[in-house]
C-alpha cells in the first residue's frame, strides 16, 4: 500500500500539471494541424506531386500515419462529446446551446467532407472508366499487335531471303564443292543487296566456312543446339538477339554436309524503341486492368480515411468555436442566476468573450454595479425611513390627541395609541385600508381636504364608540411636495360634553 502512494501522487501531480497548462487543448490543436498536414501530404503522394513518388510503400506509410491520427482525433472528439453530453445531463449553464452548436458545426463539417468524398470517388471511378473503356483497350492492344506484326513481317522477309540464299549456296556447293572464297564473295554481294548486318556459313562442329560482318564471333556460341536440330529437319529457325535490335534466321544447307547459313538484319532503332514502349505499356495496362477492383477498393479506402480525418479535424475546430461562443454565455447565465439569488456583486470575466460578447459582458457588469449601488442606497434610505418612523411613533405615543397618517391614496399607514382608543377600534388590523371605509363619518371631511389641499380642513363628527356617542374635533392637513399630494395627517380630540 505504501509503495502505491508515490505512484498515485505522481499521477495526481501529472493530472494537475496537465490541467494547469491546458495540455488537452494543446494536444487537440496539434492533432488537428497534423491531420490537415497529413491529409495534404497524402493527396500529394497520390498525385505524385513535387519530389514525392506514389510508390506503394510511401502510400502505405502515409496511410498508417493517417490511421493513427484518425484514432487519436476520434478519441479526443469522443471524449469531448461525452463531456458536453454530461454537462447537458447535469443541466449546466448553456449546455443545451453548447450541444446545439456542436451538432450544427458537426453537420456543417460533415456535409462538405461527405460531398468531397462522394465526388472524389465518382471522379476517380469516371477516370478509371476512361482508362479502361473498350476504345482505349483496343487502341493499346492494337498498337502492340501492329508492332508485333511489323517484327513478324521483318522475320518473314528475312526467312524468305535466307531460303533463297540457301538455295543459291546449295547450288554452288553441289557444283563446285566448298569454295570458301566463292562463298564469301556471294555473301558479300548479298549483304550489300539485301542490307544484311551479318552472314555466316558454318558447319555443325563450329567450323567457319565463310562470313561477312563482324558480330558473329560474339553470337556464335549462343546459337542453341535445339535450333540447329530444327534447322536439320528443314525448318527456318528465327533467332532473337540479346538487344533485340535485329532479326536473325538459321537454315540448314543441303549442298554442304552438316552446313548452316546464319544471317541477320538490323531493325530501325526507333521502331524497336516504339515496340518496346508499346509492349511495356500494354503489359502494364493489362496488369492494371486485372487489379482494377483492388485499385478501386484501395483508393476508396484512402478517400474514406482522409475524409474521416478531415471530418474529425473539422468537428474539433467546430467544437472549439462552439466552446468559445458558449463559455462567455454560460458565464453570463451563471452570473444572472447569482443576481437572481441576490448576489448583486456577481461579475463576468470580460476577457473570456470576443468583441460582441465582450460588450455584452461589460454591459452586464455595469448593470450589476448599478443594481448593487442602488440596492445599497435603498437599504440606507429604508433604514433612515425606519428610524424616522420609530422616532415619529415615539413622539406620537406621548400625544393625548389621536393622530393618523394617510398615504396619497388615503390608506392608513401610521397612527398612535390614542387614535385607536378614541375611535374604539384596532387600527393595526386596518393598516393599508382606506380611511373613508374604516371611519365613514370622516369621508366628507377627507374629500374636502382633497379638493382644497392648501387649507386645513376641520369639522366635528359624532361617532358611536362602545355603545356611547362621542364627539370628535377632526382636523385634516395635506402633505404636498411640488404641488403633488404625498399624504394626509388626521388629528382629532374628544370634545364630548
Amino acid at each position: 500500500m505504501m509503495a502505491l502512494l508515490p505512484k498515485r501522487s505522481t499521477w495526481i501531480t501529472l493530472r494537475l500539471w496537465a490541467r494547469r497548462v491546458d495540455l488537452g487543448r494543446k494536444m487537440a490543436i496539434g492533432l488537428t494541424v497534423a491531420a490537415l498536414a497529413s491529409s495534404t501530404a497524402t493527396f500529394a503522394v497520390l498525385n505524385g506531386a513535387a519530389s514525392l513518388t506514389p510508390d506503394p510503400m510511401t502510400i502505405i506509410a502515409f496511410l498508417g500515419v493517417d490511421v493513427l491520427l484518425v484514432l487519436a482525433l476520434a478519441a479526443v472528439v469522443v471524449r469531448r462529446l461525452i463531456q458536453v453530453w454530461g454537462e447537458g445531463r447535469r443541466g449546466g449553464a448553456g449546455s443545451r446551446l453548447h450541444i446545439r452548436l456542436v451538432g450544427l458545426f458537426g453537420l456543417v463539417a460533415l456535409v462538405p467532407a461527405a460531398l468531397v468524398a462522394v465526388f472524389s470517388v465518382l471522379y476517380f471511378n469516371i477516370a478509371l472508366e476512361s482508362w479502361f473503356n473498350p476504345r482505349v483497350r483496343t487502341a493499346i492492344l492494337e498498337s502492340r499487335a501492329v508492332a508485333t506484326a511489323y517484327l513478324k513481317e521483318h522475320q518473314a522477309l528475312l526467312a524468305s531471303d535466307v531460303v533463297a540464299l540457301a538455295e543459291q549456296i546449295n547450288a554452288e556447293g553441289g557444283s563446285f564443292g566448298i569454295d570458301q572464297a566463292r562463298l564469301s564473295d556471294i555473301l558479300q554481294k548479298q549483304k550489300v543487296q539485301k542490307s544484311f548486318s551479318e552472314m555466316v556459313i558454318f558447319l555443325g562442329n563450329g567450323r567457319l566456312i565463310a562470313r561477312t560482318g563482324f558480330s558473329f564471333a560474339l553470337q556464335f556460341s549462343q546459337i542453341p543446339l535445339s535450333a540447329m536440330e530444327r534447322a536439320r529437319r528443314g525448318e527456318v529457325v528465327m533467332l532473337a538477339s540479346e538487344s533485340e535490335d535485329r532479326v536473325r534466321a538459321l537454315v540448314a544447307l543441303t549442298g554442304i554436309p552438316d552446313g548452316f547459313l546464319f544471317i541477320g538484319r538490323f531493325v530501325d532503332p526507333k521502331v524497336i524503341g516504339h515496340m518496346e514502349r508499346t509492349s511495356q505499356a500494354a503489359e502494364e495496362y493489362e496488369k492494371a486492368e486485372g487489379k482494377r477492383t483492388g485499385i478501386e477498393i484501395s483508393f476508396s479506402a484512402i478517400f474514406a480515411i482522409v475524409t474521416l480525418l478531415l471530418f474529425l479535424a473539422a468537428i474539433w475546430v467546430g467544437m472549439a468555436l462552439a466552446n468559445q461562443l458558449v463559455r462567455p454565455i454560460a458565464a453570463l447565465i451563471d452570473a444572472a442566476d447569482s443576481v437572481r439569488g441576490g448576489n448583486l456583486e456577481a461579475k463576468v470575466d470580460e476577457t473570456l468573450a470576443g468583441r460582441e460578447l465582450g460588450s455584452l459582458a461589460r454591459a452586464f457588469n455595469r448593470m450589476t454595479s448599478q443594481l448593487d449601488s442602488q440596492r445599497k442606497e435603498l437599504v440606507d434610505t429604508n433604514q433612515a425611513l425606519d428610524e424616522r418612523r420609530r422616532f415619529t411613533e415615539t413622539v406620537l405615543s406621548g400625544v393625548s390627541a389621536g393622530v393618523i397618517g394617510l398615504d396619497s391614496k388615503m390608506g392608513i399607514h401610521l397612527f398612535n395609541r390614542s387614535a385607536g382608543e378614541l375611535l374604539g377600534i384596532d387600527l393595526v388590523s386596518k393598516t393599508g385600508l382606506a380611511m373613508a371605509k374604516v371611519i365613514p363619518e370622516m369621508a366628507d371631511l377627507l374629500g374636502q381636504s382633497q379638493r382644497r389641499p392648501e387649507r386645513i380642513s376641520q369639522a366635528e363628527i359624532i361617532l358611536e364608540c362602545k355603545g356611547n356617542l362621542r364627539t370628535l374635533l377632526v382636523r385634516v392637513a395635506v402633505e404636498r411636495l411640488d404641488e403633488v399630494i404625498e399624504g394626509y395627517v388626521v388629528t382629532f380630540d374628544d370634545v364630548t360634553e
